[in-house]
């Protein structure tokens, strides 16, 4: 096959054994893992997990990538259409809230007759890096139940920098616009499952200290940290926050310790994103790790009080608060 599946538009050579295009992926399925997943979003793997499939290859090249081994050195085995579909089809038996691919980007169209053999009864989860053809999503309409796109970049130039491609931020928004026009409004089943919807991996000195202090960095996970967020500057932060609300700041957002946990206990909130002036970098590169959006805005910051309503087209790259727009 010659593949244009995903925005770089390689226009490769893709057959069974050799993949000439930017992922270097032949046609054939590889795949790094397939099993139950328990450290999705909770509205995804719930208390059964989600089987999910993880594919080998990758059409971003991030310089902070986790798992380089699999999306850039080929780790993973070659398997057919039935062999998966086999091997999901026994997961699922076993239980599960969904059945989620990961990193599926340049193998849609053998997700698309994986699901046409198997017909899952669980919702289907398309777990990507937001950097999809618009063209290629709309075949996988009617198929794709959730979205979950992980928008790592508020501009083009930091894609650039940081995953080697010029235009993932204009790409990535009309292709989350796309997402959300198939799936339409989240729905939650009385479970707190999500069975159709978009999930968004979103994100003047205030040090991480002060977003989660030390002490509560000995708690076992984010879900229990998150109570404490802003607890010296705010006790009742945790309380008032709500899921889509936005956190403010001003010059140098996020300097101090190194601590992943600072982004990590705002994104478990539900926080938006951050919108600063500007950002400490180890801060900035945390949140661009976990998906929390970490937007650089001069002026805004000195325009909006606490209670302000604000509206974020991230699709625009615009805030509109107190009547006024800022890029």
């Amino acid at each position: 096959m010659i593949c244009n599946l995903c925005p770089r538009k390689c226009n490769a050579e893709r057959n069974d054994s050799i993949g000439k295009g930017y992922c270097k992926m032949p046609k054939s399925l590889y795949v790094s893992r397939v099993a139950h997943h328990y450290w999705e979003e909770p509205v995804i793997s719930g208390k059964k997990g989600t089987v999910a499939v993880f594919f080998t290859g990758c059409t971003l090249d991030c310089i902070y990538c986790q798992n380089r081994e699999i999306s850039h050195s080929n780790l993973g085995r070659k398997v057919t259409i039935n062999e998966l579909a086999k091997e999901v089809t026994l997961l699922l038996d076993k239980g599960s809230e969904s059945l989620s691919f990961i990193t599926p980007s340049h193998y849609t169209n053998g997700i698309i007759q994986l699901l046409d053999i198997i017909s899952p009864k669980v919702p289907v989860v398309y777990n990507t890096s937001g950097f999809d053809s618009i063209e290629t999503l709309k075949k996988l309409e009617g198929y794709i139940d959730i979205y979950l796109p992980d928008f790592k970049y508020s501009n083009n130039d930091l894609g650039l920098e940081y995953s080697n491609v010029r235009n993932y931020f204009d790409v990535t928004s009309k292709a989350i616009e796309e997402m959300v026009r198939q799936t339409g409004e989240p729905v939650i089943n009385q479970d707190g499952i999500m069975e159709k919807g978009t999930i968004f991996k979103f994100h003047n000195d205030l040090d991480t200290d002060q977003i989660i202090a030390s002490q509560y960095l000995l708690l076992p996970n984010l879900d229990e940290m998150k109570g404490h967020a802003f607890e010296s500057l705010d006790p009742d932060f945790a309380k008032k926050v709500k899921p889509g609300d936005f956190v403010v700041g001003g010059e140098n957002f996020g300097c101090g310790s190194s601590r992943e946990q600072a982004p990590g206990v705002l994104k478990a909130l539900g926080v938006q994103a951050v919108i600063a002036k500007s950002f400490a970098r180890i801060f900035f590169r945390n949140a661009i790790n976990i998906g929390l959006p970490a937007i650089v805005c001069k002026d805004l910051p000195d325009a909006v009080e606490d209670g302000d309503t604000m509206v974020l087209h991230m699709s625009e790259g615009t805030a509109e608060v107190n009547g006024k727009t800022y890029t």
